[in-house]
């Protein structure tokens, strides 16, 4: 299946502390490790598509720097299409400083760079979905330099051809939220979002925020993303808890969402109900966390079907 990725593309630069309290302060720590790795959102996604024997079309942008050089080297060798990924004059490749704390939780300073030129026309928004069978977007988009212009064009020309979108509300505002995505109730198929952001869009109660959640975009599924707590789904008008799995110990939890999405847009791609996708995101998840950067994905899709028979009881 094609599935049209709209998101970032990053370098992260890792430095894992042997602490578990760290203070943006005056202060100096010496890493016990450091790592340079491809990153961002569109690219973490398309690459687990990929490993997993789908053909994601990836829609991003990187610097002239020796940084986006490495990043489209990496995707070719992961055999992800970036025939759409363009390179901006004068802008350097957006930069993610991660660094990890004992626990496996981290904390992230970037600058988005060249990121925030990602964007569409119109007429390029339609043909990029006439070739589609899933449309992926980044919330993080939103916050381009056309304030989200090609968000809309990417779900206008995805609904007026019927095919299902996805949007992970991570980095979208609240007025965003109101006022361009609510236009779309009813017609976005699967949304992602975790506490955190649900609970800066909404407030604490997590239920209430759902709730409201639900009512601005009233979409086919959500998927709320609570990491060692599993996720929750909405899904034909109702909620359904997902436990949690566990594959390792805890390394680095980066990428973690969006591995989550990978595998629950891999579980529709192959028939799956959304239970079982958020399984499946879960499971995902969870591997991902068992490993520095957030490429630390299953191999193929070989490697994904013995973990969901191993941890989830589930043939795939």
């Amino acid at each position: 299946m094609r599935v049209l990725v709209y998101g970032d593309l990053n370098l992260d630069v890792f430095f894992v502390l042997d602490l578990d309290v760290v203070e943006l302060r005056d202060v100096s720590y010496v890493a016990q490790a450091s790592a340079l790795v491809p990153g961002g959102s569109g690219g973490n996604v398309g690459v687990a598509l990929s490993r997993l024997g789908q053909k994601p079309v990836l829609v991003s942008t990187v610097g002239t720097d020796p940084f986006g050089e490495l990043i489209l080297e990496d995707l070719a060798r992961e055999k992800v299409e970036a025939t759409s990924v363009r390179r901006i004059e004068g802008e350097i490749t957006g930069i993610m400083v991660v660094i990890t704390k004992k626990s496996g939780e981290r904390t992230i300073i970037g600058y988005r760079g060249a990121n925030a030129y990602n964007t569409l026309s119109d007429v390029e928004s339609r043909d990029l979905t006439a070739t589609s069978d899933y449309t992926f977007i980044s919330g993080f988009t939103s916050r381009n330099v056309d304030s989200g212009k090609s968000v809309e064009y990417l779900i206008d020309s995805s609904v007026r051809l019927g095919l299902p979108v996805g949007i992970d509300l991570g980095g979208v505002t609240k007025r965003f939220l109101i006022e361009v995505l609510a236009k779309y109730r009813g017609a976005i198929y699967d949304v992602f979002i975790n506490l955190d952001e649900l609970k800066e869009l909404f407030g604490s109660d997590t239920q209430n925020s759902l709730t409201n959640l639900v009512s601005v975009l009233k979409p086919k599924n959500i998927f709320l993303k609570m990491g060692s707590r599993g996720s929750l789904v909405y899904s034909g008008e109702r909620f359904a808890h997902v436990e949690a799995v566990r594959v390792g110990r805890v390394v680095d939890t980066t990428g973690c969402g969006d591995a989550y999405d990978a595998g629950a847009i891999y579980g529709l791609l192959i028939g799956l109900p959304s239970e079982q996708r958020a399984a499946l995101g879960n499971l995902m998840g969870a591997y991902k966390a068992g490993g520095l950067g957030a490429r630390h994905l299953p191999r193929d899709v070989g490697e994904l079907k013995s973990l969901a028979e191993a941890h989830l009881k589930l043939r795939i």
